[in-house]
C-alpha cells in the first residue's frame, strides 16, 4: 500500500498519472508518424482527384492533426533535452547559474497593473494584489 501524505498529494498519486498518460495518449512519436503518413496519403488522393471537396476537407483536417502531433513531439523533445541538460549538464558553472537565474526571472511576476490602471512594481503591493485576486476568485481560506 502506498503511503498517504497531505503534503504532496500529486507526488503520492504520480504512478496512476503515469499509467493514465501512457494508456490514454501512448507514444507521441508513433502518433506523429501515423498522422503524417495519413496526411501524405490524403494529399496523394486529393492530387489524383483535385475537384473532390470531401478530399480537400479531409486533407485540411489531417494536416491540422499532423501539425498538432509534430508540435507535441517537438515540445516533448525540447522539454526532455532541457531536463537532461539540467540533470547531467554543467553543474556549478557560470552557464548553469545563468540558466537558473534566467528561468527564475521568467517565472517571477515583477509588476502588475492595478484596478485604477496604474502600474506597480513594489513586491509588497504585487503580493497583496495577487492575494486579493485569488481570495476573490476562490473565497476565503478555511481551516480544517
Amino acid at each position: 500500500m502506498e503511503p498517504v501524505s497531505d503534503h504532496c498529494p500529486l507526488v503520492v498519486s504520480a504512478t496512476p498519472l503515469k499509467s493514465l498518460n501512457r494508456d490514454e495518449f501512448g507514444s507521441i512519436f508513433e502518433k506523429a508518424k501515423a498522422a503524417n503518413v495519413c496526411f501524405k496519403e490524403a494529399v496523394k488522393a486529393h492530387m489524383a482527384d483535385p475537384g473532390n471537396e470531401n478530399l480537400k476537407h479531409q486533407c485540411q483536417v489531417l494536416r491540422e492533426k499532423a501539425s498538432f502531433f509534430m508540435n507535441a513531439e517537438r515540445s516533448f523533445i525540447s522539454q526532455k533535452s532541457r531536463c537532461k541538460h539540467l540533470v547531467e549538464g554543467d553543474h556549478c558553472t557560470k552557464y548553469f547559474h545563468r540558466l537558473i537565474k534566467r528561468d527564475n526571472v521568467r517565472s517571477s511576476i515583477s509588476h502588475l497593473v492595478k484596478e485604477d490602471g496604474s502600474l506597480t512594481s513594489s513586491p509588497t503591493e504585487v503580493s497583496t494584489l495577487l492575494l486579493d485576486f485569488y481570495k476573490e476568485l476562490f473565497g476565503q481560506c478555511r481551516t480544517v
